[in-house]
């Protein structure tokens, strides 16, 4: 397929990044949010979505490869809302990291990483003993992808992001 050079350079660049193991601070789920866990919490976010995004992209890239432009999409959709969802948390992190509101950022990270809507909904349905009453709820693809638009309208002064997932989603 044309034009997959650079994506493969990407997906071959991230393949080399090693992540380092991470031990979590020894913060309770009841005590406060402290600096040192929401740095904590910022990498595990970021080492999951680079373990993500490499095995994706190179996914996108065989694919690309063998022709297989339908199926294709629905992977491209994928690294879209991880780029939507990686806007999302830059800003909103800066954000609060830089206000020093811990409460604030655990939150977000909490959304990022554990919000699951589905498993509120129906998750006692396949696991009847389990409580779901501290998942958080995920972050929306369209506050996601809005952070995203306004992302590219600081970069370029124009925003395509909304039809841009519109037409991967079709």
């Amino acid at each position: 397929m044309q034009g997959m050079t650079p994506l493969a350079l990407a997906a071959d660049g991230l393949q080399k990044i090693v992540i380092p193991p991470l031990t979590r601070p020894p913060v309770g789920k009841d005590e406060e949010p402290t600096e040192e866990l929401i740095s904590w919490g910022i990498k595990y976010y970021a080492y999951s979505g680079i373990a993500h995004l490499r095995m994706v992209l190179q996914g996108v890239v065989l694919l690309a490869k063998a022709d297989n432009i339908p199926t294709t999409y629905f992977a491209c959709r994928n690294v879209f809302e991880w780029a939507a969802h990686a806007c999302y948390m830059s800003r909103n992190l800066a954000n609060y990291v830089t206000k020093k509101e811990w409460g604030r950022a655990w939150y977000v990270l909490s959304q990022a990483v554990m919000g699951n809507k589905w498993m509120k909904d129906h998750g006692t349905k396949y696991e009847p003993t389990a409580v779901f009453d501290g998942v958080p709820d995920p972050l929306s693809v369209a506050n996601i992808v809005a952070a995203y638009d306004q992302w590219e309208r600081q970069q370029s002064g124009k925003g395509e992001a909304k039809d841009d997932y519109g037409l991967l989603s079709e």
